[in-house]
């Protein structure tokens, strides 16, 4: 049995799968294997994948018909025998040492999750300032090198990101730990459900995990689409699941804040076809799922601006 699993779940990345892949197969701690789905693609990636297995037996190829990346990382899960699991994109790379520096850190703090800083890269026809923009934004979760307890805001120290992190398998068993089908921000609710269960974490301030940025990524695409509607979809499902596993009144504030701050971007950026179903699924979230008064009164408070712009 490997110390550490790799999921890659691949979809349609010829261009940038053999550098993913080499990053991986290239590292200082070599007792690992590699998870790589095939989430259907249609382009070269699949013959790519079977070449690296063919002549490196740590890959494991797993084929499927396309369901989406939460469904290629539920898929890999299935397939992991190590303690330990890593998830990796397969348009992104990792430093050479990278899973050698996360195994240590957690077996020598004995924490429960191991997350490392982030580099942000562009592709060539991308703004420089969507790069500045976004490593701003792990800025955000930068954290002094050590081990750290998990805050109740789990949101406001973690990023939600599930792939420069490594986990512990006996959790994600334990609690029979998936990443929600069908959404664009399916990292946002696993790392919520791992969180929740989990003491600490030990965070690395190096930047090891290297993230490309690119025009025909999903998150790229999202905006002007009922897909940016998911985000809320996402925290009325973490809403039910905390209500139903701990004491939702600890986190019941940050939960509302969250869905509120993603309610008024979507509101002020969104066209109106959308804002009306955003409406419809702001107001099932707060009459039939939170129910507080909070909520409802900051519903009817957009309520009441829409009104006044359509007016």
């Amino acid at each position: 049995m490997s110390k550490i699993s790799v999921i890659i779940p691949v979809y349609n990345t010829e261009k940038y799968l053999k550098l993913c892949l080499d990053s991986v197969l290239n590292q200082t701690l070599k007792d690992i294997d590699i998870i790589c789905v095939n989430d259907g693609s249609t382009d070269n990636s699949l013959s790519i994948l079977q070449e690296y297995a063919n002549k490196d037996d740590r890959v494991t190829l797993i084929s499927k018909e396309n369901g989406g990346l939460s469904s290629a990382r539920n898929a890999g899960l299935e397939k992991v025998n190590s303690d330990y699991v890593f998830f990796l994109d397969s348009d992104d790379t990792i430093e050479i040492d990278t899973l050698e520096i996360m195994y240590d850190k957690m077996i020598k703090n004995d924490v429960d999750v191991v997350i490392c800083d982030v580099n942000c890269i562009n592709e060539k026809d991308i703004n420089p300032e969507i790069r500045e923009n976004k490593q701003n934004w792990f800025l955000r979760f930068k954290n002094i090198e050590g081990k750290h307890e998990i805050p109740l805001d789990v949101k406001s120290k973690i990023c939600s990101v599930a792939w420069n992190k490594l986990y512990k398998m006996s959790i994600i068993k334990e609690h029979d730990l998936k990443f929600d089908l069908g959404f664009v921000n399916e990292d946002e609710g696993f790392i919520w459900y791992y969180m929740l269960n989990c003491k600490s974490y030990y965070y690395v301030d190096k930047k090891l995990n290297n993230y490309l940025l690119r025009n025909k990524s999903i998150v790229m695409q999202i905006n002007g689409t009922l897909r940016s509607l998911d985000i809320l979809k996402i925290y009325k499902l973490v809403f039910e699941y905390i209500k139903q596993h701990r004491n939702i009144e600890l986190y019941r504030q940050f939960l509302e804040t969250y869905y509120i701050r993603a309610f008024n971007s979507i509101f002020k950026r969104e066209k109106v076809s959308i804002v009306k179903e955003a409406f419809r699924v702001f107001k099932d979230y707060a009459f039939e799922v939170n129910q507080s008064d909070e909520i409802k009164n900051n519903y009817y408070r957009f309520l009441g601006e829409y009104v006044n712009i359509a007016l």
